[in-house]
């Protein structure tokens, strides 16, 4: 019977890849077969992950709120690797600030990288055949994990 948790050949973008649950979720797809592109602000933390799965991922350092930049970077790693054939979106940033400390600066810079770079993400990978290819078809997962 097929493993259908198995990802051999397959090209994955992790955003968030340099810590904490995006990392964790490059080391799985990589013990799972997956080739893997990591994006994230920290490109220290992008070389150590890289290094956990034995060089074999490629990485850019962006700023997903910069997203014609994202879309370069994408585009760049589509001309080194080919069409991807998925998305995982773990970039965000942890935010528990009481309501009368909440400023709206502070709910923009959430809402930038945990909900709109997401929905961006994906609408490219929708939208552009030079990212996702022909075939593909996106998938649309947001968890949100609590104590």
């Amino acid at each position: 019977m097929m493993n259908p948790f198995q990802l051999a050949g397959k090209k994955i973008i992790v955003t968030g890849a340099a810590s904490g649950i995006g990392r964790d979720t490059v080391k799985l797809l990589y013990e799972l077969g997956a080739k893997c592109v990591l994006l994230d602000i920290n490109e220290a933390g992008l070389a150590e992950t890289n290094h956990l799965i034995d060089d074999s991922g490629l990485y850019y350092m962006c700023d997903l709120t910069q997203f014609d930049a994202v879309q370069a970077t994408l585009q760049m790693a589509k001309d080194q690797m080919g069409s991807f054939d998925g998305l995982v979106h773990c970039a965000g940033i942890p935010s528990v600030v009481p309501l009368r400390g909440l400023t709206s600066e502070m709910y923009e810079k959430v809402q930038k990288i945990n909900t709109q770079a997401g929905l961006q993400l994906a609408k490219c990978f929708q939208e552009e055949e030079c990212i996702m290819g022909k075939d593909g078809a996106p998938l649309y997962l947001f968890l949100r994990f609590m104590d």
